[in-house]
């Protein structure tokens, strides 16, 4: 027999879907387990009950005291070890992310991030810009198209994708010799003119870089803390 609603309700809060046996977030992959069981008197209060995951939950309902192998988990560890992760979690955020997909962005950040604060940072209609700046775009084209830097996360690659159109055209204007000319080793606008017929537009493409960043630096900050 399962537990009532309430119950059900109070317990996927408090662990906020993490296992509280082996500490993992795992979303709808959980069960409700009864510490003692309804065979042995069990009920099934909140204080009974431990949220586990498929494979600690078969793990522990494995366990035959008719052939005892390994030591089995007693009423007092599981509850320990469940109020323990209740507390862990409590005021936690969740990490909805794969590991992978937490360390690809990781990765990609401690890469480029100066490089694409500074496009970020800088109006290339009112400042000069390094060339610098134009060869570190288009390494980071080049790598964030490869497979080192495809998501598992829907979400997390299409912002991948945005970004990487976003520096594509960012890369483009400046490259555009109609619009800039070279002096001391910096990109400078000719003219007014020109300045005006791509300003809104880099504008926007400096928007989408600046958002992208934000949501990738979210991912690769979002670990359980």
């Amino acid at each position: 027999m399962s537990f009532p609603n309430n119950v059900r309700t109070n317990v996927l809060v408090k662990c906020k879907r993490y296992c509280c046996l082996c500490g993992k977030y795992v979303g709808n992959n959980i069960e409700l387990h009864h510490i003692i069981q309804r065979a042995d008197r069990g009920d099934d209060t909140e204080d009974n009950c431990i949220p586990l995951c498929f494979n600690c939950h078969a793990e522990v309902k494995s366990y035959n005291p008719h052939h005892p192998k390994g030591s089995k988990y007693s009423e007092k560890e599981l509850k320990e070890r469940r109020n323990l992760v209740y507390e862990f979690v409590k005021d936690k955020t969740i990490c909805n992310y794969s590991n992978d997909d937490i360390n690809k962005a990781t990765k990609l950040l401690n890469n480029y991030y100066k490089q694409i604060e500074q496009i970020i940072s800088t109006d290339p209609c009112a400042e000069p810009v390094h060339i610098d700046l134009n060869a570190f775009a288009n390494e980071m084209l080049l790598n964030l198209q490869s497979y080192a830097f495809e998501f598992s996360d829907e979400a997390v690659d299409r912002q991948k994708c945005y970004l990487i159109e976003a520096l594509q055209e960012w890369y483009n204007i400046m490259s555009n010799e109609e619009y800039f000319h070279i002096i001391n080793s910096y990109f400078l606008c000719f003219n007014s003119n020109s300045v005006n017929s791509y300003r809104e537009a880099m504008g926007n493409i400096r928007t989408q870089i600046r958002d992208s960043y934000l949501f990738l630096k979210t991912v690769a900050l979002n670990r359980v803390r």
